[in-house]
């Protein structure tokens, strides 16, 4: 039973010295990143930033050469730096500030400098129901020996219970002569206290550690605000964040522009930001549209936006017609994507009324999603949304397409347009050929786009919808007519003309 004892504590010391002593070797095997870095994880010396490699395996080959080596970090993005490990504290103020007290030994996959923090034993903790007199504790550890004092004063009042219970049943057995159940009684019970008793006693000759009450003490977590919501650089200066001026910031436009980064120094409330904490800035507004993702449509109307996919070597700025099927910056064409380059709408006065119409949609009509380059993708005998399989041709849309270009309608394509209202002063205005959707490779006829059904813009909606009111100012409603066109509501169609037909 002792032995079983003896193994247990075995077992849970060794669990707490890996869990807390233990620094595995991590890395990372992609290549070439901007925020790319070689970070070798020493003895006494903590996180040291290497220079001189360029991919994972330099990084591990470098590091497991230096004095005191426990691993390394081949970090490819900032959240990977040792800066982001939560249990890494800079300062020794912000550790106190959370209750804590800083290491005295430096972790390896810190910086250097950086300790692990601890809680400390100020922390009070109010008992619900008192014990011996005390109100609150430390630490479980006060409570547990709390408890074992008191159940030893209530298991001296039991013992004493039991004996008397005893003592009673001995009087009244001894005129019978009967006096053996109740010496027993009286005999275990004492027993049973005195192995009580000498538990402590015990424990303290098998091993003095096993009667020191010590918590396990694990390195605190640093506070993270998570910066939720609008997390632009922008946004976050405008919502009282501040950054780092002159910091080392990067991306392919340069300082402050879309994709590059900056260090945030300050919360709202004037408070340190999280260690670590970055931002990104989507500003476009310099550079415009990047040139190297294709030439927009010269009637692109559309705004210009930041897409980065959380990548900032990765970011670019984007209008509508350069998202098309295949685009060289390998952003995929989607509703969501097209949506956020909508251009800036103008009103008349309050009303819904527009006056400038500017919208970036996204369609797989084949006419618009068309590049000419999905054949590779087309001809291998896939099935494109139950439409081709493997043919080279198919009639869609009451029209005959090769396959490139129906698996480029598979993937859809942003498409912009832009509608001046004053021109369209009538239903049929939404008919006029100047009214043109564009993207960069093909423009195409407003009044050409009658599938509602596969996506934005497109005729039917907008002239039911009568966006530039023009069947209001007749006080009238706008209507698509399969085969006519756009037009009133109250319009007839031309009776067909009847001819008699002669002969046989």
């Amino acid at each position: 039973m002792m032995l079983r004892r003896i193994f247990s504590v075995f077992l849970f010391s060794v669990f707490i010295f890996g869990l807390l002593g233990v620094s595995h070797p991590v890395s990372a095997v992609t290549t070439g990143a901007a925020n790319a870095a070689c970070f070798c994880f020493l003895d006494e010396k903590g996180a040291d930033l290497d220079t001189t490699v360029s991919n994972a395996q330099a990084c591990e080959a470098v590091c497991s050469k230096k004095k005191g080596y426990a691993g390394y970090q081949y970090a490819t993005k900032i959240g990977q730096y040792p800066s982001s490990n939560l249990q890494c504290w800079k300062t020794s103020e912000s550790c106190t500030n959370a209750s804590g007290e800083m290491s005295k030994t430096q972790p390896p996959e810190c910086f250097k400098e950086w300790r692990y923090c601890y809680p400390t034993d100020k922390l009070v903790t109010t008992l619900s129901v008192d014990i011996l007199g005390k109100t609150s504790v430390l630490n479980i550890a006060e409570y547990i020996d709390l408890v074992y004092r008191w159940l030893l004063g209530f298991s001296l009042v039991v013992t004493i219970v039991i004996m008397m219970i005893g003592g009673l049943r001995y009087v009244v057995g001894a005129s019978s002569g009967d006096v053996t159940k109740a010496k027993d009684m009286i005999k275990k019970s004492i027993e049973g206290f005195v192995l009580l008793l000498f538990a402590y006693v015990i424990l303290f000759t098998v091993n003095p550690q096993l009667i020191k009450l010590q918590v396990p003490k694990m390195p605190m977590i640093r506070q993270v605000t998570l910066l939720t919501g609008d997390e632009t650089c922008e946004g976050l200066k405008a919502a009282g964040w501040g950054r780092k001026e002159g910091s080392a910031e990067n991306g392919p436009y340069g300082l402050g522009q879309c994709g590059s980064v900056a260090i945030l120094e300050t919360k709202p409330d004037g408070t340190p930001a999280p260690e670590g904490a970055t931002c990104m800035f989507t500003n476009c507004s310099i550079e415009g549209a990047d040139s190297t993702c294709g030439t927009p449509s010269s009637i692109d109307k559309s705004a210009v936006s930041c897409f980065t996919n959380g990548q900032p070597e990765a970011s670019r700025c984007l209008s509508c017609s350069q998202i098309i099927p295949h685009n060289t910056c390998n952003v995929t064409p989607s509703p969501t994507n097209c949506s956020m380059l909508d251009g800036d709408d103008t009103f008349v006065g309050d009303s819904s009324v527009y006056d400038k119409y500017n919208t970036c949609g996204w369609t797989q009509d084949p006419s618009m999603a068309s590049s000419g380059l999905g054949a590779a993708g087309a001809t291998s005998g896939t099935v494109i949304a139950g439409v081709l399989s493997g043919g080279t041709a198919a009639v869609v849309f009451g029209g005959l397409y090769t396959s490139s270009v129906m698996y480029d309608a598979y993937i859809g394509t942003c498409a912009s347009m832009s509608i001046d209202c004053q021109t369209v002063t009538t239903c049929e205005g939404y008919d006029d050929p100047s009214l043109q959707v564009a993207n960069a490779t093909t423009d195409n006829e407003l009044r050409d786009l009658t599938w509602p059904s596969v996506g934005d813009p497109n005729v039917v909606d907008i002239c039911n919808q009568d966006l530039c009111g023009a069947g209001a100012k007749e006080g009238k409603k706008c209507k698509y007519i399969e085969g006519t066109g756009c037009k009133t509501t109250d319009y007839v169609p031309p009776t067909p003309v009847e001819y008699d037909h002669v002969g046989g």
